[in-house]
Formats: structure tokens, C-alpha cells, sequence
């Protein structure tokens, strides 16, 4: 394992000093293609715990995380393609905490699957070394619809801080490799008819038989933006969604909606999440103001803790309140040089997350980046028993330098 690490970090370094191709050519003929691809994304940080446990847990917690993705892509002919993604996933921790999981690389939830193919090469509570299939599909091109069978990533929705209409899958907002979302084991159509109009069909698997997901979703491309209207069954719940966008000279609105009209179990009405946001940009810069109700979180005072839902364990929503705010500005400095600052805030605690990055790309293929995740808000309590009176305050500080490189 050590070798194998070792050989991604020079392969990293040497990325960093030299301008390769986006993808390497493997076997280029008339009719078949094969092409690789990847990246490697090497982390180093130190999380400082807001809880007062009396030695219970540790107040600083050392981490290490690394990602290396190789993708493979076949194309035969004119009709079917291939892709296969390995997905090499390897965290130390100084500490035995589950805390190190919730920021940074390696946060967002992977979704349920039937078939797993994963290896856990190494799972201890400060070592963990995963290998994962994370795309294996074919794409078939036909005149009238295009067809992919397997794991895939499927994206529904225009939202960046308040996913809602992104049900399949989606990132946790505190998730460092946004290049690529987990996939999902589906089947999914996509045809395009009239003008600027295109549909949509998925069938999601979910893990069993009674989870098995699925929905149609209608996009219109108009001249100002562009409009979806979908319905789905996920997990338990028949869902409505529901989307807008639209952009007028240097300003763009959208909103969302995704509300779990009938929930299969409980028999009950759920409600609904909604994201609103503007966005504006500018020479060099840009920003965005989002607000969301979640409907899927709880209410809760500063005395206790808000009961996770079903919808939070599943890793389909990360809120745990129902009212937030979120911003977001960037500016590219020079061409090399970008910094960028976020903030989510729940209204209700009230707690903020701020996240401050400052990325330095030395080629297209190869980029340093430093940050941080800072909470604030009421810490929390162990003793005499647990409670968490306010969301953010409750993750601490964490502050990384991260090492990429693409190829």
C-alpha cells in the first residue's frame, strides 16, 4: 500500500511541472477508441474539536486524505461507449474519531447499491484504504434516445450550496473532490424533441426491491433560461420537482422545489425543500445568495438535539434545521490565482460555516489549494448529557492544504 500511495504522489508531483494532454490515448483506430484520464488529490489538515468531554475525545485531530481516479473510456463505433472509473480512497486519522469524516475529502455519503463493488484493503479506526467501482456504464446512441445502462453520475437541478432537485445523488457541502459525485447503478434515457425541449427517464436502484427509485423529468430551453418540471418515486416517498432559471445581462435567479408529496410508509404528506438564488457576475469575479427551507430537517430549541430524519441518514439532505442562507464570492486574481469565500448559516441556531480557499493552478493539469472550514456557534455538551444547541458550532475548525493533479 505504501508503494502504491508513494507512486501517486510522484505521479502527482510530476503533473505539477509538466503540461500533459487532458486524456492519454491508449489505442486510437478507425472505429475503437480507448482513452485514460484521472486525477489524484492528496490532503493534509488538522481539525480542532469544539467538544468539552472531559478527555473523553480528542480536541485536535490530524488527518490525511487521498483520492486517486483512473478513468477509463472505450468507444466503439459510433453507437457505444464504455467508462470505467477506479476510485482509490485512502484516510489516516491521529485520532479513533468518526468526527474526521464530515469535512473534507471523503465527506459525501456514497449511495446504496445491490451489487458492491468495493474492497475495504485496509478499515481500522485511524486507517482506511478503499478501492471502489465507481462508474461502470455503456452508452448506446440511437436516432431516437440515448440509453446508459450502470453506474453512473445523474445530476437533476441548477442549485450549488442548497441541492434540493438533485435527489439521485449528491455532494455534502463540506466535500473537497467535487470532480466527480458518486455514481448510481440505473438505467437512464435522454431524447430531445421539438424545440429545445428534452426528456428524461431514470430507474435508480436503491439497494432493494422496495427502494427502487425512478422518475421523468421535462426540460424546456427557452430564450431567458430554462424550465423542469419532473415526478419521481424515491425511496418512500412520490415526489413533485420543479425548477427556473433565467439570466438577464449580468444576473442570473433560479429556484427549485422538491417536495415528497406522499410518503409510501407512513402514509403522510411531506414537506416540501425549496432553494432560491441569484447569481451575478462580473470581470474576473462572481457571487451567489442562495435561501432554502429544508422541509426535511427538524425544529429544535438551544436546549437539545434536532432528531436526524431519514432523509439526513440517508445522506440525501446534510441540514439538520430548516431554515438557512448561503453565499458565496469568487475572484480570480490572475489567471493562476483564485480565491473564493463561503458562508452557510442556519437561521434558526443560529450557526455559520465559513469557508475561505485560496487555489493556485500551476498548468491546467496540476493545482495547490489551502482553506478551511470554521464554525460558529454554541458548542456542544457531552456531560452531563448530549446536546447540541447549534448545527455548525458543532464541527469545529478544520484547515487543510490540498495537492492535485490531473491527467
Amino acid at each position: 500500500m505504501r508503494r502504491l500511495l508513494g507512486s501517486a504522489l510522484v505521479l502527482c508531483l510530476l503533473l505539477a511541472s509538466a503540461r500533459a494532454s487532458a486524456t492519454i490515448p491508449l489505442v486510437e483506430g478507425e472505429d475503437v477508441t480507448l482513452d485514460l484520464a484521472g486525477y489524484l488529490k492528496a490532503l493534509t489538515g488538522v481539525q480542532h474539536i469544539p467538544y468539552d468531554s472531559d478527555g473523553l475525545l480528542p480536541e485536535t485531530l490530524g488527518m490525511s486524505s487521498n483520492v486517486l481516479r483512473v478513468e477509463w473510456k472505450l468507444v466503439l463505433g459510433e453507437r457505444l461507449t464504455m467508462e470505467v472509473h477506479d476510485r482509490l480512497f485512502w484516510k489516516l486519522l491521529s485520532e479513533p474519531t468518526a468526527l474526521g469524516s464530515s469535512l473534507g475529502l471523503g465527506a459525501t455519503a456514497q449511495p446504496k447499491r445491490s451489487v458492491d463493488l468495493s474492497t475495504k484493503i485496509v478499515d481500522k479506526p485511524t486507517n482506511t484504504f478503499v478501492h471502489d467501482l465507481d462508474r461502470l456504464f455503456f452508452r448506446l446512441y440511437f436516432d431516437f434516445a440515448d440509453f446508459t445502462v450502470g453506474r453512473q453520475a445523474i445530476t437533476w437541478g441548477r442549485s450549488s450550496l442548497f441541492t434540493v432537485a438533485d435527489i439521485w445523488t449528491t455532494f455534502s457541502p463540506f466535500e473537497l473532490d467535487l470532480s466527480e459525485k458518486p455514481g448510481v447503478d440505473a438505467v437512464r434515457m435522454l431524447t430531445s424533441y421539438g424545440e429545445g425541449s428534452e426528456l428524461e427517464g431514470v430507474v435508480v436502484d436503491r439497494g432493494s426491491i422496495d427502494d427502487l427509485s425512478g422518475g421523468l423529468k421535462w426540460t424546456t430551453y427557452l430564450d431567458f433560461g430554462d424550465l423542469f418540471l419532473s415526478v419521481a418515486k424515491d425511496w418512500e416517498n412520490l415526489m413533485l420537482l420543479g425548477g427556473v432559471s433565467a439570466e438577464v445581462d449580468v444576473y442570473g435567479v433560479r429556484g427549485e422545489v422538491a417536495w415528497p408529496a406522499f410518503d409510501l410508509d407512513d402514509q403522510s404528506v411531506g414537506l416540501p425543500r425549496v432553494t432560491a438564488g441569484l447569481d451575478t457576475f462580473g470581470s474576473g469575479w462572481f457571487s451567489s445568495l442562495e435561501l432554502h427551507y429544508n422541509g426535511a430537517g427538524s425544529q429544535t430549541d438551544n436546549t437539545g438535539t434536532a432528531k436526524p430524519s431519514k432523509a439526513l441518514g440517508r445522506g440525501e439532505v446534510y441540514w439538520m434545521g430548516r431554515y438557512y442562507a448561503g453565499a458565496v464570492v469568487g475572484w480570480t486574481a490572475t489567471d493562476l490565482l483564485t480565491l473564493t469565500l463561503s458562508a452557510l448559516g442556519n437561521l434558526s441556531d443560529p450557526s455559520v460555516m465559513l469557508a475561505p480557499s485560496l487555489v493556485y493552478r500551476f498548468s491546467n493539469e496540476a493545482e495547490v489549494s489551502a482553506g478551511g472550514y470554521v464554525g460558529l456557534g454554541e458548542s456542544p455538551d457531552f456531560l452531563p448529557s448530549t446536546k447540541i444547541p447549534s448545527e455548525f458550532g458543532a464541527y469545529g475548525n478544520l484547515y487543510f492544504v490540498q495537492l492535485a493533479g490531473y491527467y
